[in-house]
């Protein structure tokens, strides 16, 4: 048993195996199947897998050092994703974030949330995890653009478009 995307959507399929040879041509025994972490047979032959879906969302709040006071909490967004990251702009007005879990078919995401709108854009990009790598981003000085990790490499993001530039990697993955 094992997971493909060869149809265009992630499915389970097995293939028949004698003396650890493959016999035969692998057939879908369940089409759409959601990314999952791990899996296992039991002794019945039953097969058990756990699909994680972490729901970390993202607040903003003002601490008055003074006062040592914090105002309450306003969620910007939910459900970011696992192991993102958050990083405020050069100049402090715009919250990058990258949200979803940065595997097909949920590639990541990321959001720009602008404090003077209070409005936020998202682009889907194409970057998929590698490994249990972090999506971390980072403005670059002027503010025009971002740098994300992923399976390709380190690309370049820029800020207003989405559009990506492959800095450091390879270009089919």
């Amino acid at each position: 048993l094992f997971a493909s995307d060869r149809t265009g959507t992630l499915g389970a399929w097995t293939l028949h195996v004698v003396d650890g040879k493959p016999h035969g041509l692998p057939r879908r025994v369940r089409p759409g199947i959601p990314p999952i972490e791990w899996g296992m047979f039991t002794q019945d032959g039953s097969y058990y897998y756990a699909h994680v879906v972490w729901v970390n969302d993202v607040y903003l709040t003002t601490f008055d050092p003074v006062k040592v006071q914090a105002s309450t909490p306003r969620k910007l967004v939910s459900h970011v994703g696992l192991i993102t990251s958050a990083e405020w702009s050069p100049d402090g007005h715009h919250l990058a974030y990258g949200s979803g879990l940065g595997r097909y078919p949920d590639p990541f995401v990321l959001g720009i949330h602008s404090l003077e709108t209070c409005g936020h854009v998202n682009f889907q990009l194409e970057m998929a995890r590698f490994g249990g790598h972090a999506f971390d981003l980072h403005w670059s000085p002027d503010g025009k653009a971002l740098l994300g990790s992923g399976r390709r490499g380190i690309q370049r993001i820029d800020a207003s478009t989405g559009e990506t530039e492959l800095l450091v990697g390879s270009p089919g993955g």
